[in-house]
């Protein structure tokens, strides 16, 4: 009888369509990134050099604003990407330099210290919210500029660092094509984590945290431990990425890869494709980071303007991203029909 009682709760009912639902999006997804995988790739194979280019860039504003998007999903807004991205780069470039690693053995310990790293800061801040939390994360992105700054005898200060160092590949094929593939590497992985994380127990607490705080630690969720461990993936990710773009670019300084436009631009492609969807911040790096390529060459720093202009618009006409806009144009289309439909009965 409890048994029975126990599944014919409605709560239950409900949440057990909800995985379900979620669950079946999940796998069409899945199903049309490893289409979307295989044609990058592909692309990657068949591009001259200069497209090569514009590809990785993509491929680095993709993961850029998917590891955005992992802690903006538990109710935080983020401005310190760039601390993490910047580290890792300069783990990737003194990893070779002093201790004459390739780029695959310095991707370890730029992981780790990424993950030390949002420890710290997460341990200090991650109960702040909203404006205060942002403030928090750029302040220590600039501290960590600062740091790099001063310890010139191993980071070489305002000099920089060079990295002349052809990448690991399994078969011959030029240093771009490489780093093309490195990069595609570690989006697949960003991907799948990400959901993963949607798909497992951690979901319902993100959403939680997300919708009410209160009513979250009311549950027992743990907002804290929530909040550390989406940090803390992003974080990983996110200094990897460093790491591999140190070997692309072959020189780093702490002014560029500590830049505040890398926390920024995660930020516009995240919000313009769609926050908290498993495929609008994709769809967001991939329209606007080959445009922004373009922008950059005309305007130089003068872009940003305009992606802040591109943001703005977003959040005033199409505030849940080009996925809200898309969700809404089906639903339309969908209740249409089904007027349409009963019409003709």
């Amino acid at each position: 009888m409890a048994a029975a009682a126990k599944h014919s709760d409605p709560v239950t009912k409900i949440s057990q369509a909800w995985m379900q639902n979620r669950s079946r999006k999940s796998n069409l997804f899945l199903a049309i990134w490893g289409i979307a995988s295989v044609a990058i790739l592909v692309y990657g194979l068949t591009a001259n050099p200069y497209y090569i280019r514009i590809g990785i860039s993509t491929l680095l504003a993709m993961i850029l604003a998917v590891t955005w998007d992992m802690v903006s999903y538990s109710g935080q807004l983020s401005l310190g990407h760039a601390a993490f991205f910047g580290t890792g780069a300069y783990v990737g470039a003194l990893s070779f330099t002093k201790l004459n690693w390739n780029l695959l053995l310095s991707l370890i310990p730029a992981a780790i210290i990424g993950i030390v790293l949002a420890l710290i800061i997460g341990r200090i801040s991650i109960r702040l919210q909203g404006a205060y939390f942002a403030i928090a994360t750029f302040a220590f992105a600039e501290a960590m500029r600062v740091l790099v700054l001063l310890a010139s005898g191993l980071t070489n200060g305002p000099l920089g660092v060079t990295v002349l160092d052809a990448p690991p590949f399994p078969v011959q094929a030029s240093p771009q094509l490489a780093i093309f593939v490195y990069f595609l590497l570690l989006l697949e992985a960003v991907v799948l984590v990400n959901v993963w994380l949607r798909k497992s127990r951690w979901n319902f607490a993100f959403r939680a945290i997300g919708e009410s705080e209160v009513a979250a630690a009311t549950s027992g969720v743990s907002i804290r431990n929530t909040r550390l461990i989406s940090f803390c993936i992003s974080a990983m990710f996110v200094a990897m990425a460093g790491a591999i773009y140190s070997h692309y670019i072959t020189y780093i300084d702490p002014t560029s890869v500590y830049s505040v436009q890398t926390s920024v631009v995660a930020i516009i492609y995240a919000v313009f494709g769609g926050v908290n969807t498993l495929a609008g911040p994709l769809v967001g790096a991939a329209m606007l980071s080959p445009i922004g390529e373009a922008l950059r060459v005309a305007l130089g720093p003068a872009s940003l303007l305009v992606y802040g202009a591109a943001l703005l618009l977003t959040i005033i006409f199409i505030p849940g991203g080009i996925m809200g806009l898309l969700d809404m144009v089906t639903a339309r289309l969908s209740k249409r029909a089904g007027s349409k439909q009963l019409g003709e009965r």
